[in-house]
């Protein structure tokens, strides 16, 4: 297949990694997690803050992760998204998931998540230019 950017593609797959259906793949499961987990962070942003539009009065527009109001209430709106995104994130989400897999699965000793401990929530949401 041809596309604008990059010219002349073309794309393989390895037939043996094709999966009867109703079969489960260990791996193409494993690597769609990293993608659905983003995408429940995205809808859960999303969900807040147009909960908090309307718990407010706030006119808004969303499309996916993007959020539009009208101008007198802009300040309002990059505030709420700099404190929605601080306040999603100050879970360590991955330490929970990862106990949560062990205790659905049984399995013991799943490997830790990578840099536990380094995320400062206090500094979520400080960084102005995190929504413009």
């Amino acid at each position: 297949f041809r596309t604008e950017r990059f010219g002349l593609q073309s794309m393989t797959m390895d037939v043996q990694e094709v999966v009867p259906d109703g079969e489960l793949s260990l791996r193409q499961t494993r690597t769609s997690l990293p993608a659905n987990m983003v995408h429940s962070f995205d809808a859960a942003l999303c969900h807040a803050i147009t909960c908090r539009a309307a718990e407010h009065g706030v006119g808004l527009l969303t499309n996916h992760d993007c959020f539009a109001t009208t101008p007198g209430r802009a300040a309002w709106l990059h505030q709420q998204l700099l404190t929605e995104m601080r306040e999603l994130h100050a879970t360590p989400w991955l330490t929970r998931i990862v106990r949560e897999a062990e205790k659905r699965s049984r399995i013991k000793g799943l490997p830790k998540p990578p840099r536990v401990g380094t995320l400062r929530p206090e500094e979520i949401g400080t960084n102005p230019a995190l929504f413009s």
